[in-house]
């Protein structure tokens, strides 16, 4: 029972783990390990002073930076109308953020494949480069999220219509992108910096600036570095922790009940090792009645009975470990489909397993302590053997 409770813990432990860790992952890559933004929401208007300020400072540790320029809208194409969020994105410096963004390079290729396609004038090399807003047919590209742009049966080329508060603006679907988040997918749609800003009449002017670290652990401490060299109450530095801060506390409370299930399940696992001292104790009472009448202290005989108990539960423990570390090693290699409400959710097609050490480190010491308690309550009854009796009654 032991062993097969902590293969079953093992594995639920780990499954949880990975599922969390991509969706962690994945909401990283849709922004960043640093935002910089304004408390006002209005952004920066001088951002690119920003951006060399940081690079010149801390190149070691930065390795990609971008500005972002956000806002609301209603993208329409036929009698298909949907809620977005409008990012621009400067085209150059994106992909140094977001894993999910396309190279420059590959979107110049878009912009080919697209020119092609429409049977357009073909777009002249390196204009991309030399125009940061990049057209075709006179109208600025955007970018759909997957689930957006099979909802809307978009193909590249094809014109979209999109309005915001300042009115409509016409784009031309160059391609689509993955996030691996439904809601995201769903919502998010991007183009150039340059031409959200002309639209809105902000120009100059980024929203945010999102940075991405070469060492994910150093982004509390690199948080701090920058308000401390800010000094500006009006700018706001956070990590990815503090923009999902409720994603974080649900995890958090996941993993809790996690573990007060993993204690009760090893505590009912150990019923078993506590039900065979006690039936040990008790068909073996003839022979501690006679070890104790022969001089054997009562405390050396619960301590026999102890490291029996103990030891079989320990036993358990091992082989539970070694399974349960063999499964997951199997089911990773043996990439699982997982079912289709998962995909919608997490977007992921296989189940994730993340043996992670620590986890399994403080399973094994739960599973040890009950097991402490266990033998040690079922030993003591030896305690309570009346002698006398079982040698008259024997």
């Amino acid at each position: 029972m032991i062993a097969a409770a902590t293969a079953l813990v093992i594995l639920i432990i780990s499954v949880a783990e990975g599922l969390d860790s991509e969706l962690i992952e994945k909401l990283i890559g849709a922004g960043s390990h640093i935002e910089i933004t304004t408390a006002d929401g209005f952004g920066f208007s001088d951002y690119e002073r920003f951006i060399k300020r940081i690079l010149n400072n801390h190149s070691h540790i930065v390795s990609g930076i971008t500005p972002r320029f956000t806002a609301d809208a209603i993208i329409s194409r036929d009698e298909y109308s949907s809620g977005i969020r409008l990012i621009g994105a400067d085209f150059t410096s994106e992909a140094s953020v977001s894993r999910f963004f396309p190279h420059h390079e590959d979107i110049y290729s878009k912009i080919l494949s697209a020119a092609e396609s429409n049977n357009s004038a073909p777009v002249p090399r390196g204009s991309v480069e030399r125009r940061r807003t990049p057209t075709l047919s006179g109208l600025p590209f955007a970018m759909i999220g997957k689930a957006l742009y099979d909802r809307m049966k978009v193909k590249p080329g094809d014109e979209l219509k999109v309005t915001t508060v300042c009115g409509d603006a016409f784009f031309t679907s160059l391609a689509t992108f993955e996030i691996g988040i439904f809601d995201y997918d769903m919502s998010y749609v991007f183009c150039d910096i340059n031409t959200l800003q002309g639209m809105l009449g902000y120009e100059g002017v980024a929203t945010c600036i999102l940075i991405k670290l070469r060492d994910i652990s150093m982004a509390d401490d690199f948080a701090k570095i920058l308000r401390s060299e800010l000094k500006d109450d009006s700018i706001v530095v956070r990590t990815y922790k503090q923009v999902n801060k409720s994603l974080f506390a649900t995890i958090k409370i996941e993993r809790s009940v996690l573990f007060f299930i993993i204690f009760l399940t090893l505590a009912l696992a150990n019923l078993a090792i506590a039900f065979i001292v006690a039936q040990n104790v008790y068909s073996r009472s003839k022979t501690i009645a006679i070890m104790s009448a022969l001089g054997t202290k009562m405390n050396d005989i619960v301590r026999a009975f102890f490291y029996e108990g103990f030891f079989c539960g320990a036993a358990g423990l091992a082989a539970g470990l070694a399974a349960g570390l063999g499964m997951g090693i199997v089911i990773k290699w043996l990439n699982i489909r997982v079912p289709a409400e998962i995909t919608l959710y997490y977007s992921v097609n296989y189940l994730p397993i993340r043996l992670n050490g620590a986890n399994i480190v403080i399973i094994a010491a739960i599973e040890l302590a009950v097991l402490f308690m266990s033998s040690m309550y079922s030993a003591r009854k030896v305690l309570k053997a009346n002698i006398i009796d079982t040698l008259r009654n024997n």
